[in-house]
């Protein structure tokens, strides 16, 4: 099937995780001799990308439609481009643009979950039942086995069509963006520090980090540096204010490269209560950065070999955390033991492996 055209569809190129695996995947299959294009459903751009121009279309660019003119002409402009293009496959990277991939009404279209739609609210569930009953969706790729597992169980009936690729990594560019220098606003560059990655809400448990991080010893040791934005910021930096910590947790809002800030940490964690994947566990693994994370669903279990080339502790709990930082600073030696394991641990989830899988199920489609 090499030399063949597909369209992937994806919300927008701004800054996310299934931004980025859309990019990945649709530039890794350029590469290899497909005729990729990608169809968005708005016009932003935040993720640094290599696709030419002419091979990127923004299906609907108007914010005074109604909600629901606008998705008619998004999924009217979809079939149209499909039909210029004679696509062979369309694939959908996240569980709406997934929905809106089945309105190409091409042969082979491919869903991909990229996170559980079942644990969410009822309009999403149905949007995820609907993507899981179309004829025209011959495959359904969930990110971590965890996952795939949750939504094998919730529905069984359609097990056949789901199949697990996990989410991977570009080494060359993370590690040539890491050579960027810090934000002289940011005050790192004297300070020895452990960085923390997402977006900004109840699920990341950033509250807990802080809370755990201000009773630690550890901060006497390291400060602590939380990279992105959301709905919960402004409480979090109140709540340092509150407990006189601004000399010791910097908030550099969403960084478009945030990798030199996350390089030159001591290590990197999560402490989210709930994962998909978690792609910035890679990200820090690829730049020999040890990982502290969540044994939570779904994810970094998938990736951190506990004791290896991170630690896992338990969810919800600033007990795990206080112990774990505690355990840090009494002991340096337990961060440069799995260190040197860091990159080399993860080469599973390189863009050439993971890619690769994806032309497989691609090829498969046509036979």
């Amino acid at each position: 099937m090499k030399g063949k055209t597909v369209i992937i569809v994806i919300g927008s190129f701004k800054i996310g995780g299934a931004e980025k695996m859309a990019i990945n995947v649709g530039t890794f299959l350029l590469q290899n001799g497909y005729d990729v294009h990608f169809a968005l459903l708005r016009p932003i751009f935040e993720l640094h990308h290599t696709i030419p121009a002419e091979r990127i279309y923004v299906l609907n660019r108007s914010v005074k439609l109604h909600k629901y003119l606008r998705f008619i002409r998004v999924i009217v402009s979809l079939f149209m481009l499909r039909l210029r293009k004679g696509a062979d496959v369309v694939i959908g990277f996240t569980y709406f643009s997934s929905f809106v991939s089945c309105f190409a009404l091409a042969r082979n279209t491919i869903a991909r979950l990229d996170t559980n739609p079942y644990r969410l609210a009822p309009k999403r569930r149905r949007v995820a039942d609907f993507v899981l009953a179309w004829p025209l969706v011959k495959r359904v790729v969930i990110p971590s086995q965890g996952l795939y597992e949750s939504v094998a169980s919730a529905k069984s009936r359609y097990k056949s069509k789901l199949l697990v690729i996990p989410n991977s990594f570009e080494i060359a560019s993370i590690v040539e963006h890491s050579k960027g220098a810090i934000p002289e606003k940011f005050p790192l560059n004297e300070k020895r520090y452990i960085s923390a990655m997402g977006r900004i809400t109840f699920q990341k448990k950033y509250e807990l980090l802080i809370l755990a991080y201000s009773k630690s010893k550890i901060k006497d040791l390291f400060n602590l540096v939380i990279i992105g934005d959301g709905n919960v910021l402004n409480d979090l930096i109140k709540l340092t204010k509150r407990l006189n910590l601004e000399d010791r947790i910097f908030f550099t809002g969403m960084l478009t490269n945030p990798f030199p800030v996350i390089a030159r940490s001591q290590f990197f964690i999560n402490t989210s209560a709930v994962e998909s994947f978690c792609n910035v566990i890679l990200e820090a693994l690829v730049l020999d950065v040890p990982v502290i994370a969540t044994n939570c669903d779904f994810g970094p279990s998938e990736i951190i070999q506990n004791g290896s080339n991170g630690y896992l502790i338990a969810v919800n709990s600033e007990e795990a955390i206080i112990e774990i930082l505690d355990k840090v600073n009494e002991d340096p030696n337990l961060i440069a033991s799995v260190k040197k394991n860091a990159s080399i641990s993860i080469k599973r989830f390189s863009l050439d492996n993971v890619g690769s899988q994806w032309i497989k199920t691609i090829h498969e489609l046509s036979e």
